[in-house]
């Protein structure tokens, strides 16, 4: 149950919609995070900050890319705990 009145829809291969709602607005974080990453990027005058900017950027594009496509896929982006 998502708000422990009512049962989850499932989305797909049984993925909540919850979950996938999640995943996608996961994505658009990472993505938004990644764009500001760059920005610093951009102005900073030390290289070795902005080569550090632009590869965590990078890396937050990678999992943004992971998340919408196991939102797509019905998978869930994150393994279990």
């Amino acid at each position: 149950m998502i708000d422990g009145n009512r049962p989850e829809r499932a989305v797909g291969a049984g993925v909540p919609i919850s979950m996938a709602t999640s995943d996608c607005k996961s994505a658009a974080d990472l993505r938004s995070l990644a764009a500001q990453l760059r920005s610093h990027a951009v102005e900073t005058g030390l290289d070795m900050y902005r080569r550090k900017f632009e590869s965590l950027a990078q890396d937050l594009e990678e999992a943004a890319r992971n998340a919408e496509a196991g939102a797509r896929n019905g998978r869930k982006s994150k393994p279990d705990r």
